[in-house]
């Protein structure tokens, strides 16, 4: 029994070592930025619900139309605020990188819409609880797109 609680007590010793490593290897500048896109990117997406719940209840306006205009109004939204507060140190020109990104966000929305149409009538979940779901999946990718194609500023920071 002494054996096993040795055994333990060194099995923790060395993930806390590990954990201690890692945590020192960490990036605070990438750590700051990438807090910094989750505040600006979780307010526009605050934004982009409200634009779909006035759009689809008060206008009447079908969910999978009102998905698709309040994300590229809301990533619009964001891409200028991300320009400022987040990815500073961009040599990408505005209209190149706001043309290169709304691209990429037309192409998002289709899919957006289409995976809340999917959840919405498949699984009969209500369309915002489905936004909000493949919010989740899409935020992750959405960052590392934008880290490290269209601002191009991954291992530099401002």
């Amino acid at each position: 029994m002494k054996l096993v609680g040795n055994e333990l007590r060194m099995v923790f010793a060395h993930a806390a070592s590990m954990m201690y490593h890692m945590a020192a290897r960490i990036d605070r500048k990438g750590l700051v930025r990438f807090f910094r896109y989750s505040l600006v990117g979780g307010s526009t997406f605050a934004f982009d619900l409200l634009l779909i719940w006035v759009m689809t209840e008060l206008f009447g306006i079908p969910y999978y139309i009102s998905t698709f205009i309040g994300f590229v109004i809301a990533v619009s939204l964001n891409y200028f605020i991300s320009r400022r507060f987040v990815f500073k140190g961009t040599e990408r020109k505005v209209h190149h990188g706001y043309a290169y990104f709304l691209s990429f966000a037309c192409a998002g929305a289709f899919l957006i819409s289409a995976a809340v149409a999917f959840l919405t009538e498949t699984f009969h979940l209500h369309y915002m609880l489905a936004r909000v779901l493949v919010a989740c999946v899409v935020g992750v990718g959405n960052y590392l797109f934008n880290l490290h194609f269209n601002f191009k500023v991954a291992g530099r920071h401002h």
